[in-house]
């Protein structure tokens, strides 16, 4: 997805043109969610992300964005809008890795 999605932004793109009045989160959280059984935000991270600011971020895991710290503490960002393909968030989005063809009746 994001590797897609990032083909369709150039040099000259201003965030704001594409994302309007959002802040994109691209990353691969299903990829988290496998390798640490859980999507766990380092400290880094959780000190940048601004509770005034708008996010946006694409998930396909089927519990949507479920984020927690360091110790499995959830954390709850209301400001994260969550485009999701595994049934859980605040937009559904059809889950294609690619074009699929129209299929005959």
């Amino acid at each position: 997805w994001i590797e897609h999605f990032r083909k369709n932004i150039t040099n000259n793109d201003c965030l704001s043109d594409v994302f309007g009045p959002y802040i994109p989160l691209l990353a691969p959280w299903t990829d988290f969610w496998i390798k640490k059984g859980g999507i766990r935000f380092p400290d880094k991270v959780l000190k940048i992300l601004r509770t005034d600011v708008p996010y946006i971020t694409v998930s396909q895991n089927d519990v949507g964005l479920t984020l927690s710290d360091k110790n499995g503490s959830k954390i709850k960002f209301d400001n994260i809008l969550v485009l999701s393909a595994g049934g859980y968030g605040h937009v559904p989005v059809p889950l294609l890795i690619h074009e699929e063809p129209l299929r005959k009746k």
